[in-house]
């Protein structure tokens, strides 16, 4: 009866390290790498209604938000 060879541990642990050393290259590479864009063009010429748009888990963002549109809401009462 033939036998079949078992792969020695550390061919295994060759590939898995290749394997693992692509992957890392290949996340590094797209996260690092710039590509450019063409600057932002508005489509509409009218000033936009909305100030602010938050999405927030914790709650800090929204409340920043509150206070930036507090701020404005004051500054206009004071310049009409």
């Amino acid at each position: 009866m033939k036998t079949k060879k078992k792969k020695p541990i550390w061919q295994v642990s060759l590939v898995l390290v290749t394997i693992i050393l692509i992957v890392l290259f290949w996340v590094y590479r797209t996260q690092t790498v710039w590509v450019g864009s063409e600057n932002y063009q508005r489509i509409s010429g009218t000033a936009a209604k909305t100030l602010v748009v938050v999405y927030s888990r914790t709650g800090n963002t929204m409340s920043t938000a509150k206070e930036v549109m507090d701020a404005i809401k004051q500054r206009k009462e004071m310049w009409p």
